[in-house]
């Protein structure tokens, strides 16, 4: 089960930018959605399209789980696969975290009052 994003040109329909979210827990975790592929064309990275993608992905999920979103139930939005430590520090500045400390997934909550 999971979620594609696409962001489109206007005047072309050219696919822009792209993401899929997956859902998988182990039971051990907070559960929710994972960003498996995160990218942006090399000829649009830099224009804000990576900001944006990100920010409409939450406001999906954000909504997708407002009814169980409280100060005691968190949903968290988690990153994989990433593969330069640029775009690691790209997640940190937008509020995400190595919740264990290995440098190989990063979460964020979708509860705004917890994030």
């Amino acid at each position: 089960l999971g979620t594609s994003f696409l962001v489109k040109q206007r005047n072309t329909n050219q696919i822009v930018a792209e993401a899929h979210c997956f859902y998988q827990t182990d039971g051990g975790e907070v559960p929710g959605p994972t960003l498996d592929i995160f990218e942006i064309r090399q000829e649009w990275r830099g224009q804000g399209y990576e900001t944006s993608l990100l920010d409409a992905i939450e406001y999906f999920y954000r909504g997708m789980f407002a009814s169980i979103l409280n100060t005691e139930n968190d949903v968290r939005l988690y990153v994989c696969n990433i593969k330069s430590h640029k775009v690691f520090e790209w997640f940190e500045e937008r509020g995400f975290r190595d919740d264990d400390g290995t440098g190989e997934r990063l979460s964020k909550s979708l509860n705004e009052e917890i994030a």
